[in-house]
């Protein structure tokens, strides 16, 4: 039986803390394959106190709509909670969609991680 794996449909995720910031640094294409995998890194994000969560997507090269209404869903979450998501890196399609959809305007991006722990 062929190897049915794609190389191009990877995702992964990993998390660090850069000060008070919940850092997650997405890697691929976070599609319907991966949206078990996008919804606990969500899931388990959790800042100290009022800290914030950044997502990373420098490294993102494709997101559906099912993963924004993931980025939607935590961002209401932390509301709750009295911290914020905020998004970096983003560029390319992942940019543009992010404008189209006029996420932009109720996630803040920033250009860089830095940018956005520091606010």
């Amino acid at each position: 039986m062929p190897d049915m794996s794609d190389e191009t449909s990877k995702f992964s995720v990993s998390t660090h803390l850069r000060g008070s910031a919940v850092v997650l640094d997405l890697h691929g294409k976070a599609d319907l394959l991966h949206l078990d995998e996008l919804h606990r890194a969500l899931d388990s994000a959790r800042p100290e106190g009022e800290g914030n969560v950044v997502i990373d997507l420098t490294d993102l090269e494709f997101i559906n709509s099912m993963g924004l209404g993931e980025l939607i869903h935590f961002r209401n979450r932390l509301r709750e909670k009295g911290s914020e998501l905020r998004l970096a890196g983003a560029n390319g399609m992942i940019a543009e969609m992010l404008d189209k959809t006029r996420l932009d305007e109720v996630m803040p991006l920033y250009e860089t991680v830095g940018e956005a722990v520091a606010g």
